[in-house]
């Protein structure tokens, strides 16, 4: 599986200070909605913050929002009862004219039939396009916090969104078969064994920012009416 899907879309924007959630973008600069579970809202950092969201903004120079759900997923709703596309769906949420749209995740998804998964991440992704049909979507997949250790559940679900994003026609990238965790030790997760710490969110954060520089949309809609 291929580790990155990106070709065929112009660099990003040069280096920006980032800027706060739902801040009106500056002229020419690409809103950018980072939708996903906990590794996106950044639990186990200390401070917790959305680590790899705000260093991507600063970098890339994005207008950045984050809308993390911690325990949900594609198929998953968490304590709450809500997936993706139930968080998606909430008033509000989509409707910012984003240029890029990147929704991360798969990892709370690990019980998940592969059938209703593929059903379910198909669903998403065309529901996002509907609402915003001139951003770019792109697919995070799903985190490995131990690279020594081969997880076949973690494998298939990153396996689903793989082929959910060929069909689809939307980039995708994921820390699983991008080998992010590669050669890190005992310091890159947090003490509940399953989260980045600070320093692994930084690392994490450089991946991210390395794989977007590719994602680019054709003419930023900032101020454009949803």
């Amino acid at each position: 599986m291929a580790a990155l899907l990106l070709s065929g879309l112009l660099p990003a924007l040069i280096a920006a200070p980032a800027t706060t959630p739902h801040a009106t973008a500056g002229e020419g600069r690409v809103r950018a909605l980072f939708f996903g579970d906990s590794l996106m809202e950044g639990v186990g950092a200390r401070p917790e913050e959305p680590i790899m969201a705000r260093t991507a903004a600063r970098e890339l120079g994005w207008d950045v929002t984050v809308d993390a759900g911690p325990g949900t997923g594609y198929v998953n709703g968490g304590k709450h009862g809500r997936t993706y596309l139930t968080r998606l769906s909430r008033r509000g949420v989509l409707s910012t004219p984003y240029d890029v749209v990147l929704i991360e995740g798969g990892t709370n998804d690990l019980r998940a039939d592969p059938a209703v998964m593929r059903t379910r991440t198909t669903q998403t992704v065309r529901y996002v396009r509907r609402r915003l049909p001139h951003a770019t979507i792109v697919l995070m997949g799903a985190f490995n916090p131990d690279s020594r250790r081969y997880d076949a559940r973690r494998a298939l679900v990153d396996r689903v969104i793989s082929q959910v994003a060929t069909e689809q026609s939307v980039p995708y990238f994921s820390p699983i078969s991008g080998r992010w965790t590669d050669g890190q030790g005992p310091r890159f997760l947090s003490p509940d064994g399953l989260h980045p710490s600070t320093y692994g969110y930084g690392v994490m954060a450089g991946k991210l920012v390395a794989a977007l520089r590719a994602v680019r949309p054709v003419a930023p809609l900032a101020g454009r009416v949803a």
